[in-house]
């Protein structure tokens, strides 16, 4: 594979994974674009990135607004065509209450981010993808298992999964379609779902969650070799026979 493959678009890429799989991503050759709410919190990772000599830029994208994120892909495109791929990552994990006791504006906000903003994501890539591109949906067991509290973060996910089957049903031709579920992170995320104190997932302990980097590394491993078998589907990041399978990152980075 080139040293620059070509361009890789990452929506909320600020903090914790998103962040990590940049960095992932411009150490595998990709041009990264780090597309964050507010481009100050994207701007200082593109800067380290391009200190090593690495390609990476910042823009802020509002995920909700499908005319910003469109924005986002062209930037991309310009930055270092052609667009290999684009990663939806960007996500709220909250409300974290019961359904009556969720505030309705909340609870359509949860979706709007996690659900239509991969939608958006992934029809302003669409058009601009080459033959060969990858969409990355950051999925979660929460796509398939009902978690008492988290109304809003499961029907979420459970959409983003039909999305990436949607996706790999009329595209699968030309494209590569993954749902990557990372597992429990040591993440903002996740320290939002311990304060909250809902059901098992918030007592466990901070030191058996994973590192970012480890999920980051099998992303960019789905990115650069865009494996036919598993588009369509949903991935565990973490298990060990994906691990087994990836090897070296594409590009050399270990």
């Amino acid at each position: 594979m080139p040293d620059r493959p070509g361009a890789v678009l990452v929506l909320g890429a600020s903090r914790g994974l998103g962040r990590a799989i940049a960095v992932a991503g411009a150490e595998a050759g990709f041009a990264v674009v780090l597309g964050c709410r507010e481009v100050a919190t994207g701007e200082p990772t593109a800067a380290r990135l391009r200190a090593r000599g690495l390609r990476a830029s910042a823009i802020g994208v509002d995920v909700t607004n499908y005319d910003a994120v469109a924005a986002a892909v062209e930037h991309a495109v310009a930055f270092g065509a052609p667009l290999v791929g684009i990663v939806n990552n960007a996500g709220i994990i909250g409300p974290l209450a019961p359904i009556e006791a969720t505030a309705p504006d909340a609870w359509s906000q949860a979706i709007s981010v996690n659900l239509v903003g991969a939608y958006h994501g992934t029809r302003a890539a669409l058009p601009r993808l080459a033959d060969g591109g990858v969409i990355v949906n950051l999925s979660s067991g929460a796509a398939s298992q009902p978690l008492a509290g988290w109304s809003a973060y499961c029907a979420a996910k459970a959409g983003l999964a039909m999305l990436t089957r949607c996706t790999h049903a009329e595209h699968g031709e030309r494209l590569r379609v993954y749902g990557a579920r990372p597992g429990m992170l040591d993440t903002d995320m996740q320290a939002e779902v311990r304060a909250s104190g809902l059901g098992p997932a918030s007592r466990i302990a901070q030191r058996s969650l994973g590192a970012p980097s480890v999920a980051a590394r099998a992303v960019a491993w789905l990115l650069g070799v865009a494996p036919e078998d598993l588009s369509g589907t949903e991935i565990e990041l973490d298990s060990v026979a994906l691990q087994l399978r990836m090897g070296p990152l594409p590009g050399g980075a270990a």
